[in-house]
């Protein structure tokens, strides 16, 4: 998240923390010191609503992040050394531009199962690594 982002957050926290005191108290705190200070306390407001933006920006992702890594995970997971090379060697043949046809047939000449083939399919559409 951007610098500018993070600071409006903040003055928006930090102006809802300082409206406990009442609207007006809030305005005339943040107002007045900017004004009376010809903008030089915008030294002061700036740094501080960026820590209050970013202290809640992290506290957010660390609240989503859960839920979001529960999308990443692969729905098959790997079972063993002979699966993950199975899923290595059609990646490869893909990138070298085989059909699944192709690289399917070349399997089966080799003495891979249908089965095996077909999860080891399932797992490279499903972008497991």
């Amino acid at each position: 998240m951007k610098f500018f982002e993070k600071v409006c957050f903040g003055f928006i926290v930090t102006f809802l923390l300082l409206c406990v005191t009442g609207v007006d108290n809030a305005i005339s705190i943040i107002g007045l010191s900017i004004i009376c200070t010809a903008g030089v306390s915008l030294v002061m407001w700036v740094p501080l609503w960026w820590l209050v933006g970013w202290i809640v920006v992290a506290i957010y992702q660390a609240i989503a992040k859960p839920s979001q890594g529960d999308r990443d995970r692969p729905v098959n997971p790997i079972k063993d050394a002979n699966q993950q090379a199975l899923v290595n060697y059609m990646k490869l043949a893909k990138s070298k531009g085989f059909s699944d046809t192709q690289i399917s047939t070349r399997l089966r000449v080799e003495g891979w199962g249908n089965e095996e083939i077909t999860e080891a399919q399932q797992l490279l559409s499903n972008n497991v690594r």
